[in-house]
């Protein structure tokens, strides 16, 4: 969901997918969103055989349609997310979220408590954790309960908004 570009590490869980889906042939990926042309066609290419789905760009009723048609979310970014609001979307959905540990990804996705957490750039990880969900239906459920309560109570627009605005009352008393 979101962005293709190198950065958000599709190819690495396109390989990581690759070998998940030879143990386990009932798993899908879609991947939705655009990029530059020919880094999109070579996702495409090395998604040949594989049961993998590239939407392009979505509206937002489509987004959150692509979401409920998911069981989980997977972001495989390579480079220092500065606050990755996809997995939090998911979250709020009830998907479980398998994420890399990059940039400020790890303030969204608690390891073991609202999603997966997995080094950046370590495909047989990211292997390892999709198939850790797929063959934990109870696990995936409740990552996904946990992960929706605390994106819809810890960061509600209106508990984030409420924050911002001591943040701001509180630097200006300080100036």
């Amino acid at each position: 969901m979101g962005s293709l570009v190198p950065e958000k590490g599709a190819q690495v869980l396109l390989a990581a997918f690759r070998e998940a889906a030879r143990q386990r042939p009932d798993l899908t990926l879609s991947f939705a969103g655009t990029g530059p042309r020919a880094y999109v066609a070579e996702l495409q290419a090395s998604a040949a055989g594989l049961p993998v789905r590239f939407l392009g760009r979505l509206e937002r009723t489509a987004v959150t349609a692509a979401y409920r048609e998911h069981d989980a979310l997977v972001l495989p970014s390579i480079w220092d997310e500065p606050f990755a609001v996809v997995p939090l979307e998911a979250m709020a959905l009830g998907l479980a979220v398998i994420a890399t540990a990059a940039g400020g990804t790890a303030e969204a996705v608690e390891h073991g408590r609202t999603g997966v957490l997995v080094p950046p750039l370590d495909a047989a990880a990211l292997r390892a954790a999709i198939l850790r969900l797929a063959a934990d239906p109870r696990l995936t459920a409740s990552l996904a309960a946990s992960g929706q309560a605390w994106a819809r109570g810890t960061l509600a627009f209106p508990l984030f908004m409420d924050r911002l605005e001591r943040l701001y009352q509180g630097a200006l008393r300080s100036a």
